[in-house]
């Protein structure tokens, strides 16, 4: 997924899957203004029943990374998901229509 919507992919996964992010793809991207945003840790990212993308991150553990950040109200609504795939979408003018989509995998 592109996580800061700078038409890179940021993470390939499937919904559930847990990994290790140590930041260092932050430092060498050569924006320091992003280099102070991410958090050493475990994630994971799952879809929720009502198609809301939820995400846990700078986990001690996979074991203990719920996921409690809300990304599709962090993106105001224009990152959703579908239920039972791994097929996220994103609406980025919010009129109904999805402008991209994709599968995590």
């Amino acid at each position: 997924y592109d996580e800061d919507l700078d038409g890179n992919v940021d993470h390939e996964g499937q919904f559930g899957d847990c990994w290790y992010d140590d930041c260092s793809e932050d430092e060498e991207d050569g924006d320091e203004d992003d280099d102070d945003d991410c958090t050493p840790g475990f994630e994971v990212i799952e879809c929720r029943e009502d198609g809301t993308v939820m995400q846990g991150f700078g986990c001690q553990s996979c074991d203990d990374c719920a996921t409690t950040h809300d990304l599709t109200a962090d993106y105001g609504g224009r990152v959703t998901c579908e239920p039972g795939t791994n097929t996220w979408y994103y609406d980025e003018d919010l009129d109904g229509n999805v402008d991209d989509d994709g599968e995590f995998n």
